[in-house]
């Protein structure tokens, strides 16, 4: 114990744990929609002394963390809709709807954290560009069907594929679709406002922390995709997918 007290490493941690610390947040409830909140997060020092060893030197990245999520959260709330991230966080979060259409614009390599919307039958039958999209770190998100069984089959399958639960995208806000997704502990994404041209001109005025955008597919789109993600960024936000980032935790 003493050895380790006046270790470089653990002189460091304590000098600078504090700063990586991160106070919680009750997500935020109005009428039938939520704003996810965040998690409490508290530097373990031990844990993290132990990871850095390792390395030899210090390095706040090798942190190791607690996490206590907040007690009101969007997972005991799956009756409410999601229609935005948390607005202490600067994340921007876009949506797309893919159909056998508009799936002919796709190219991999130019889409990574963005978050697709697809029905049971597009997931069922497009396995192979569900997983590449997945495998960019893209996330997928269903619209919900009242077939129980291609519901059970995507959800389980997505599970499989990237160990969580698969997000419902409900733009009518209907009850009985809503029950499906909650049977399945999934929580809902509500009515989200779509453009479908003019991307860059229509966004500048709405960037905002946690802000939702929806584009339509298609080839205006990918002309200008690079322009967006860079002035999107250029404005301090990140371009983020709802898996990793809409978790509370």
């Amino acid at each position: 114990m003493i050895t380790k007290d006046i270790d470089e490493i653990m002189i460091e941690i304590k000098n600078n744990y504090s700063n990586y610390n991160v106070v919680g947040m009750n997500a935020k409830v109005s009428d039938k929609y939520i704003t996810p909140g965040v998690c409490e997060r508290k530097v373990n020092i031990n844990k993290s002394y132990n990871e850095m060893r390792k390395i030899g030197f210090y390095n706040p990245n090798n942190y190791i963390y607690n996490n206590k999520r907040p007690s009101i959260n969007i997972y005991n709330n799956l009756d409410k809709y999601i229609v935005n991230g948390n607005k202490t966080i600067n994340n921007i979060y876009i949506f797309i709807e893919l159909n056998n259409i508009n799936k002919k614009y796709i190219n991999i390599n130019k889409f990574s954290n963005y978050n697709f919307i697809v029905n049971t039958n597009f997931y069922i039958n497009n396995k192979k560009l569900i997983n590449e999209l997945i495998s960019n770190n893209n996330s997928i998100i269903l619209i919900p069907t009242l077939n129980k069984k291609q519901y059970k089959y995507v959800y389980n399958d997505y599970l499989v594929n990237t160990n969580k639960r698969i997000y419902c995208y409900n733009n009518k806000e209907n009850n009985n679709l809503l029950n499906i997704c909650i049977k399945y502990k999934s929580n809902s994404i509500g009515n989200i406002t779509t453009y479908n041209s003019n991307y860059l001109y229509n966004i500048k005025s709405y960037l905002s922390n946690g802000l939702f955008i929806k584009f339509e597919l298609n080839n205006e789109l990918i002309n200008e995709l690079l322009i967006i993600n860079k002035y999107i960024e250029s404005k301090g936000y990140n371009i983020k997918n709802i898996d990793n980032n809409l978790g509370e935790c």
